[in-house]
């Protein structure tokens, strides 16, 4: 596991306030809806009969915005980002991304998931680049980003390293460099740290929070984390049990860049309080 005091990377975020507007790449123009969903509904058929994930969802994402999604386990979060990217069709009501709708795998996005799908046969560098050699790219163009992004992480003495003799932390760092690599505007992260513990979840946010709010990308976020949830965004939506339906959106109003530190004020611990309230009381009614 990489120690907080060997990635000065991370440790120079609480230095400088980073600018808001100072944008790489978004996903439309700033204010504009980066992903947009209306009257959205899933349906799946079972040997129990026919199960409602969501129904009649509406949201809007804006550009450059951090979402995190939370809700009762199998309410259907990981659903939503499925249908987000294309990869499970909705029943009924649409998504689109960027203005266009999505009625196939959409391409220009990063994913990430709880299990980091490293090829064992790969070095750490050689997985990240994988992501160019699937997408036809040239890949010794992408040789140098790929060493950066493991610098930011503070994996550079980890790049010729197979995944075997990674630590979990260090494999998951690994999976978000080669989601990141190809510059998308579109970050979708299905419970990525579900599987680590609660130390390499902390460290591994920062490293999160910091290349986002530097690249300024659309990320919707998976978790059950609620702390994990108010850190690292912009804006939280709370989910209702199955058949899921939108109880809360909530803005966060902590200022960036954040730190370990803020988790302890009286601001965060009240958004907290706020969405540890309508899941329990969503639970006991």
């Amino acid at each position: 596991m990489v120690q907080p005091s060997e990635r000065p990377q991370i440790a120079a975020v609480s230095a400088a306030p980073v600018e808001r507007n100072s944008v790489v790449q978004l996903l439309g123009s700033p204010g504009s809806h980066a992903i947009t969903v209306k009257g959205l509904s899933k349906r799946f058929q079972t040997k129990a009969g026919l199960v409602t994930a969501l129904s009649d969802l509406n949201l809007a994402v804006d550009s450059g915005q951090f979402l995190s999604v939370v809700g009762p386990s199998g309410c259907g979060k990981s659903t939503l980002l499925k249908i987000v990217a294309g990869l499970v069709p909705p029943s009924s009501g649409t998504v689109e991304v960027g203005g266009k709708a999505v009625v196939k795998p959409y391409t220009d996005v990063g994913i990430v998931f709880q299990r980091d799908l490293l090829l064992e046969s790969r070095t750490a560098i050689e997985n990240i680049l994988l992501q160019i050699e699937m997408r036809g790219l040239p890949v010794k163009q992408y040789v140098d980003k790929a060493k950066d992004l493991l610098e930011k992480v503070g994996l550079t003495d980890f790049s010729g390293k197979y995944p075997r003799e990674l630590s979990g932390g260090m494999r998951q760092r690994v999976s978000i460099c080669r989601a990141l690599i190809h510059d998308p505007p579109l970050l979708l992260m299905d419970e990525p740290f579900g599987a680590l513990d609660a130390l390499t979840r902390d460290e591994i946010a920062l490293d999160l929070a910091w290349l986002c709010e530097r690249s300024r990308k659309t990320v919707m976020f998976i978790t059950h984390s609620i702390s994990e949830a108010v850190f690292l965004s912009d804006r939280v939506i709370v989910m209702t049990a199955r058949p899921a339906a939108i109880v809360k959106d909530m803005i966060v109003d902590i200022a960036r860049p954040r730190s370990i530190e803020q988790r302890d004020s009286a601001e965060f611990e009240q958004h907290l309080h706020q969405i540890r309230e309508l899941l329990f009381q969503k639970r006991n009614s």
